[in-house]
């Protein structure tokens, strides 16, 4: 009976070891750069959203300013609406002022 001799001295268990090995670290090495690529999506995304709040910050103060300046329109009409019925009566009152006379 021959025998059988140690595993490293066997070839075909070298390159089946080094195969092994150099799987095992192209597939952490591929999963890092995945993580990598995944991290910088993120963080892209991130800064959009980003950009999005600033622009959504922005149209909510011109929105909260318009509204502002339609309340004061609305203010500004209602008092010119008092005061052309005041010129009315005042007119009213001369008018049969001088109806009188």
């Amino acid at each position: 009976m021959s025998k059988k001799s140690a595993w490293y001295k066997n070839p075909v268990s070298i390159a089946a070891l080094i195969v092994s090995f150099l799987s095992i670290s192209s597939w952490i090495a591929n999963t890092i750069i995945a993580d990598a690529k995944q991290a910088a999506k993120i963080e892209k995304t991130e800064e959009k959203i980003a950009e999005l709040d600033e622009a959504v910050e922005e149209h909510e103060g011109e929105l909260e300013q318009s509204e502002v300046r339609q309340q004061l329109l609305q203010q500004d009409v209602g008092y010119i609406k008092k005061a052309m019925e005041q010129q009315q009566m005042i007119q009213q009152q001369i008018l049969e002022a001088v109806k009188k006379k």
